[in-house]
């Protein structure tokens, strides 16, 4: 009940927040440049938006007080495929009509410029996380309790930003940070902005269809395991002389050029 909207960018740029939120009402898009929904590249769906960094951005037609975050929590997030280079922009809310205000207050963006990095109303504050090109990245910026954060593929940025502004966005453009000159170049699919909640606190595992552990691991999900087992706790060890020891096997022979893995929690 706290997402405000919701943009799969499949075939088209609709905001299905209110099938989500029955607290809400869809925002009609607009689509600035040549954006265009692709199926060139997908992390979900089998779909994305395209934005070529030539004007292109998606941002709500009329303003609304979704976007007016008060002192409160909120929840950033999307996906995002880098094509482009330095001080590209992934999204901006403000008070502008066009979704975005160069260094204004009343502004929240994410931007990649080296690292990712944050506009809150007072400046830029720059993350240690950087990108590669042509990588599917989920994002989330999260304020809690007066502290925003940024989660990058699920892991916590160590850099986190003390944020007690109190915010009255009314505009979001997706793909956009603080003019046409800043502007993303790539792919970017299911954008979400929820007031009045941080929904991610400690380190998570993003959903992928293309996950980075495969599927024999323990981590993975493409087998389910045979083996009857609990479901929570673990084997402790005190330090004085804990070991666990198996039974010699041939199993365990590494010959010379074999891969193999060795894993643990």
């Amino acid at each position: 009940n706290n997402c405000v909207l919701a943009l799969p960018l499949l075939n088209n740029s609709l905001d299905v927040s209110n099938e989500i939120n029955s607290g809400t009402t869809a925002k009609a898009i607009t689509e600035n440049g040549n954006s265009a929904a692709s199926s060139t590249q997908s992390n979900l769906y089998g779909g994305s938006y395209y934005l070529d960094g030539n004007g292109d951005w998606l941002v709500n037609s009329s303003s609304t007080s979704d976007f007016s975050f008060g002192t409160g929590d909120f929840t950033v997030e999307c996906w995002a495929y880098w094509t482009g280079s330095s001080e590209e922009g992934v999204f901006q809310l403000s008070t502008n009509a066009n979704g975005m205000n160069p260094g204004n207050t009343n502004t929240v963006s994410l931007r990649m410029d080296n690292v990712w990095t944050a506009y809150l109303n007072d400046g830029n504050h720059s993350f240690s996380t950087g990108a590669t090109l042509n990588t599917w990245y989920h994002l989330a910026l999260v304020r809690n309790s007066g502290t925003t954060k940024l989660f990058v593929n699920g892991v916590q940025d160590p850099t986190a930003v003390t944020d007690t502004r109190d915010y009255s966005m009314t505009y979001c453009a997706v793909g956009g940070n603080s003019s046409s000159l800043y502007v993303w170049t790539g792919y970017i699919q299911d954008f979400r902005v929820y007031k009045g909640a941080a929904n991610y606190t400690n380190d998570f595992i993003p959903p992928s269809t293309h996950p980075d552990v495969v599927p024999d691991s323990p981590s993975g999900v493409a087998y389910s395991s045979e083996l009857t087992k609990t479901t929570s706790g673990a084997v402790a060890f005190d330090g004085t002389d804990d070991f666990l020891r198996i039974s010699t096997s041939s199993d365990f022979d590494q010959n010379a050029g074999t891969d193999f893995t060795a894993e643990c929690f």
